[in-house]
């Protein structure tokens, strides 16, 4: 058994090397890794989260021909202008600006690597292997559950390799936020879809993470304010999550920042979760615990984060997580309006998470780790905010959506009570 100092000084960044340097679909995996804190240990996340997911673009006669092949036509009959330099290049396509010709419209064309089906295929099966042998022979090793993270991935890594999913993603993301209260949140639109390309509207903004510093303070509180609606929304109203909403995929249009507000703009939407209802139950039944520091149904809940039946802890295991999660919130959960630091406890209930190892689908870590996202940009942006207050309307109402009936009520009352946090978050802007 590795000791815990030999793993932070040496196995942990000997991972995270191997991961920068391998090929596409370890890289995926790598930045897919950081994302589950209740699989893998903090550090390691932390580690993975640095990771440099860029790899080299494709040459220009290859972008040429693999768009040809999708529409069907030479390039310069379909663009006026295309630039043959990538605005950015990650593990499964790149970008380029172009113009189109009957429109004159500047667009995104976004192109998926030559091969990369093949090579991701490859990959995977590898790593199945891989890993299957490294539990089988290394004991040690067994703590980082590698055979149960690697099938999770490779079940979000099919859909994201595919482009023209990404694109009925965008216009599903579209619909549900296409009403004029969300007119401050803009979605690409895609103009035409392929399995290996997509070319879509080009969104004027820069990334989050590049402006923060710019932003001014009533500003920034916006963003925050703002981001929590957005996942709010998509949590009880539709059960369809932007399933990597870090920062560095939500933009802010700075031509349209204003006094109180700015725009904001989703993008990459390769991968998302579509949530059961008992899927979106459980989780905001974690949460309202959190709402009222009761750490017995806060386990209770976390127990149901899988599938029936596949829960690994139960009994005496079960029995002693419930009783560290109500020692944990006795000492750092009290609930509404006590200043509990929402972030705090999330990750320390996933340290326990992964110490009982308890079973944890991966919708729920989607749903997890971007709660932790938007904490963490409200630690930047808003630090006097509290996240867990902020929203103590709507997750009390979320409690109607245990039943049919109560899930109907749900949705009629739910701009009402969306409006007064609007309300309530505007004028704490204004103090």
């Amino acid at each position: 058994m590795f000791s815990s100092s030999l793993r932070s000084a040496l196995f942990y960044p000997a991972v995270a090397h191997a991961l920068s340097h391998g090929g596409p679909a370890l890289q995926k995996w790598g930045q897919w890794s950081a994302t589950r804190p209740d699989m893998f240990p903090l550090e390691l996340c932390d580690l993975l989260r640095d990771l440099h997911t860029a790899v080299p673009s494709h040459s220009w006669p290859q972008t040429k021909y693999i768009c040809e092949t999708a529409i069907g036509r030479p390039l310069f009959e379909f663009f006026s202008d295309f630039s043959q330099r990538p605005l950015a290049s990650g593990s499964i396509a790149q970008v380029h600006e172009a113009v189109l010709r009957d429109t004159g419209e500047r667009v995104a064309v976004k192109v998926r690597h030559p091969h990369v089906m093949e090579m991701l295929w490859i990959d995977t099966q590898l790593m199945h292997g891989l890993t299957w042998a490294l539990e089988a022979f290394v004991p040690a090793l067994r703590f980082l559950h590698l055979q149960t993270s690697v099938a999770q991935f490779s079940h979000a890594l099919a859909g994201q390799a595919r482009l023209d999913i990404e694109a009925q993603n965008l216009v599903e993301m579209q619909r549900n936020f296409g009403s004029w209260r969300w007119r401050d949140v803009r979605i690409p639109q895609p103009l035409f879809a392929a399995p290996a390309v997509i070319v879509e509207t080009l969104e004027v903004g820069q990334s989050i993470g590049k402006v923060k510093d710019k932003l001014s303070r009533c500003v920034a509180q916006w963003v925050v304010h703002r981001g929590q609606d957005v996942y709010l929304k998509m949590l009880l109203v539709d059960r369809f999550m932007h399933a990597d909403l870090h920062p560095g995929n939500l933009f802010v249009d700075t031509t349209k920042i204003h006094d109180t507000g700015a725009e904001l703009v989703l993008v990459d939407l390769g991968l998302v979760a579509r949530l059961s209802v008992d899927e979106q139950m459980n989780f905001l039944g974690l949460v309202r615990a959190l709402g009222y520091g009761d750490g017995t149904s806060a386990a209770w809940f976390l127990l149901r984060f899988c599938k029936p039946g596949s829960q690994r802890c139960k009994g005496a295991c079960a029995e002693a997580f419930t009783r560290d999660v109500v020692t944990l919130f006795s000492k750092v959960c009290r609930g509404f309006g006590t200043g509990t630091d929402f972030g705090q406890v999330v990750r320390a209930v996933l340290e326990l998470v992964r110490v009982h190892e308890v079973t944890i689908s991966a919708n729920y870590a989607t749903l997890v780790v971007n709660a932790l996202c938007l904490d963490g940009l409200a630690a930047d942006l808003a630090p006097e905010y509290n996240l867990l207050d902020g929203c103590a309307p709507l997750l009390r109402l979320s409690a109607l959506g245990q039943n049919p009936a109560g899930a109907y009520v749900l949705r009629k009352l739910y701009p009402l009570v969306s409006a007064f946090k609007t309300a309530a978050d505007t004028r704490l802007r204004k103090r």
